[in-house]
């Protein structure tokens, strides 16, 4: 398998999240990212709780991404579930979010949330 071994993206969210003191995460992106097993089970290897939304969650979740995409702006239903959506992972000792797509972060960031935040995404360039 080609994400086997060392994986620079998976290192590279390991470092960012060691450095901001998180264990235990909710991974939020387009469905192969969230039923994926390269950030769920790398991240695990190096011992952090990766938590995804359950499968209905992770389908209205990429609706509503492809939804923001075409319109050009996140739906307020969409921010008002998504933020309701992460306050129950908090309520269940989540302490960030992992963010594996570009087109999740202005959905993410209309909901006003004050978890820390890491953008895997953004990371990228990290991989060499």
């Amino acid at each position: 398998m080609a994400n086997e071994g060392n994986d620079a993206l998976v290192e590279a969210l390991r470092d960012e999240l060691r450095a901001a003191g998180l264990g235990r995460v909710i991974l939020l992106g387009r469905l192969e990212h969230m039923r994926g097993p390269r950030l769920k089970v790398g991240l695990a290897r190096w011992g952090f709780q990766v938590l995804v939304p359950p499968a209905a969650e992770q389908a209205w979740l990429e609706q509503a991404i492809v939804a923001a995409m075409e319109e050009g702006v996140p739906r307020r239903a969409d921010v008002e579930h998504l933020a309701a959506l992460i306050a129950e992972g908090s309520e269940h000792g989540v302490e960030g979010l992992v963010l594996a797509c570009e087109e999740l972060s202005p959905l993410v960031g209309a909901c006003g949330l004050e978890l820390p935040l890491v953008e895997a995404w953004m990371l990228q360039g990290r991989e060499a």
